[in-house]
């Protein structure tokens, strides 16, 4: 059975296969189903990764002397996404002089990534949404379904990063947010901290 007929080179594990084939129940297959897609997307993103390293790179200048930089190469890197945990490789840059300072990747830059980052940003965001309104044993249970291999130990350190944020980050009106403001509210902390059906009858949230 072809199950991506328009990607004819990608043949998805068989174990995956057996899986969805094999699941008895409605939520056995659809469990397996997405198990599938999320392994067929990872392999579309490290696919167009390894495309988009292959191409030309513009090397800037050193910040310490001055001259051209050049590629000193291919290193790996792997950050834990969305769709499970992404490799690839791209070049690394270096100053002709080994002058010191940070190596400049810049397929990294332009994919928004910074320096010994582990996790991508939309899984950040996801996991503190999930782990600041879910009940912790769900909230675990939907990362694991993403990929996550570890999150019981992912979610406190997202919730404890969100939590330091300032009330800013949240989406609400400018009149809101003095409100908050003014009670002393200055971080997500101080906000959950407050009653949610009182700040729901005051703020409208």
């Amino acid at each position: 059975t072809v199950l991506f007929p328009e990607f004819p080179e990608i043949a998805p594990p068989l174990e995956l296969r057996h899986r969805l084939q094999h699941s008895q129940t409605l939520s056995q297959i659809v469990l397996a189903a997405w198990q599938l897609g999320l392994w067929f997307a990872r392999t579309l993103v490290e696919q167009e990764l390894e495309s988009r390293a292959q191409r030309p790179t513009v090397w800037g200048t050193c910040s310490v002397c001055g001259r051209r930089l050049h590629s000193k190469g291919f290193a790996p890197r792997q950050v834990l996404t969305l769709v499970g945990v992404v490799q690839w490789r791209r070049r690394i840059g270096r100053c002709p002089e080994r002058c010191r300072g940070r190596q400049p990747v810049p397929l990294d830059t332009a994919l928004g990534l910074v320096a010994y980052q582990q996790s991508s940003w939309e899984l950040q965001r996801l996991g503190c949404l999930l782990a600041l309104f879910l009940p912790f044993g769900l909230a675990a249970w939907l990362l694991a379904q993403a990929g996550v291999t570890q999150p019981y130990q992912t979610l406190p350190v997202l919730r404890r990063r969100v939590e330091t944020l300032p009330v800013q980050n949240l989406s609400l009106d400018h009149d809101v947010l003095s409100a908050l403001e003014s009670t002393g509210v200055r971080t997500i902390a101080d906000c959950l901290k407050l009653p949610r059906k009182a700040f729901a009858r005051r703020f409208g949230s």
